[in-house]
C-alpha cells in the first residue's frame, strides 16, 4: 500500500510495514524532470512492488524537479537523499540538468556520510536516446565519483536494464544490511565502486 501526499507536489510512496523486525529495507529517492520520465519511473519502481519477495522492502519518495526548485521543498529533497540507497534522475531533457538540480545534488553530496549507494541515471525518451546523454553522463558520473556512490547511467528505452540493475543493487542492500553491521558477508560482493 501507498500514501500519497498531493499537497506538497511529490508522491511518498511507502510501503506499509508489515515486516518483522530485522527485515531489510531500501530506501529510494527519484527525481524526474516530466511527466514522460515520471512515468516511465514510477512503472519501474512499481514493478519492484512485484518483485517484493526478492527484494528487501522499498521506501521511495518521487520528487519533480519543479518542486525541488521552490526554496522550501529543496531542504526535504537533499534530506531524503541523503539518506537514500539508491538516488535516480530521470531526465528526458536535452541539455544540461537546470540549476535547481545541481544545487539539490550539491546538497545531498556534501551531507552523505559514505553509506555505500547509488545514483542512477535514466536519460531519454524510449525512442531514442537524447543528444543531452554525453552531457549529463559525465557530469553524474563525477558526482557519484565524488559521493562515493556507485553510477550507473541507462539511455533510451531503458525500463528492462533499469530494472535488473536496480532490482540487482537493492538484493546487494539486503545482503549487506541482513549482516546486521552494515559490513557485506564474507563472499558477497561490496557495494562501493
Amino acid at each position: 500500500m501507498h500514501t500519497t501526499n498531493e499537497d506538497r507536489g511529490f508522491a511518498l510512496m511507502n510501503p506499509v510495514a508489515t515486516e518483522p523486525p530485522g527485515v531489510a529495507r531500501a530506501r529510494l529517492v527519484v527525481a524526474y524532470d516530466e511527466y514522460e520520465a515520471g512515468n516511465r519511473t514510477r512503472h519501474l519502481t512499481d514493478g519492484l512492488s512485484e518483485r517484493a519477495r526478492h527484494l528487501p522492502a522499498v521506501d521511495s519518495s518521487v520528487w519533480k524537479f519543479d518542486i525541488i526548485g521552490m526554496p522550501h521543498m529543496l531542504e526535504l529533497a537533499v534530506m531524503d537523499a541523503v539518506v537514500a540507497d539508491c538516488v535516480v534522475i530521470a531526465t528526458g531533457a536535452d541539455g544540461e540538468l537546470p540549476a535547481a538540480i545541481t544545487d539539490w545534488i550539491d546538497g545531498w553530496v556534501r551531507e552523505r556520510n559514505g553509506n555505500p549507494a547509488m545514483l542512477m541515471a535514466l536519460i531519454g525518451s524510449d525512442e531514442a536516446v537524447e543528444p543531452s546523454a554525453p552531457v549529463i553522463a559525465p557530469y553524474l558520473g563525477a558526482i557519484a565519483a565524488r559521493a562515493g556512490m556507485k553510477f550507473v547511467c541507462h539511455t533510451g528505452d531503458w525500463e528492462n536494464s533499469a530494472a535488473l540493475t536496480l532490482g540487482s543493487f537493492l538484493k546487494e542492500v539486503a545482503r549487506v544490511q541482513g549482516n546486521g553491521a552494515g559490513e557485506p558477508q564474507p563472499g558477497s560482493p561490496s557495494l562501493v565502486p
